[in-house]
């Protein structure tokens, strides 16, 4: 493989790790009921960890639980809801053999 080719494929990952990370804070805003924003870095490490399936269910699954604990008049802040998204990402990923224990 040459320099050119290896530079055009890292440039094309990196451009799809891009547009994978938008679309998880995308996510994100529109489904969690918190004006918080887990900084880049976060999601370019949720999709390097569990990749962007898992990445997503667990931010889906965050969701949920906020709402429920704003229900339940007891609302997460914003570093409960980046730990409760990274451990329910790493349960999700364990159960489908992505992440190690």
């Amino acid at each position: 493989m040459n320099s050119e080719t290896l530079q055009q494929n890292t440039e094309q990952f990196l451009e799809q790790r891009q547009k994978h990370v938008n679309a998880l804070v995308r996510l994100w805003t529109s489904s969690v009921p918190n004006a918080h924003l887990p900084t880049a870095d976060n999601f370019f490490g949720w999709i390097d960890t569990f990749g962007i399936e898992v990445a997503a269910a667990g931010i889906q699954r965050t969701s949920s639980k906020a709402r429920k604990c704003e229900r339940e008049h007891c609302p997460m802040d914003g570093s409960d809801l980046e730990r409760y998204a990274t451990g329910t990402m790493k349960r999700l990923g364990m159960e489908a053999g992505f992440v190690r224990k």
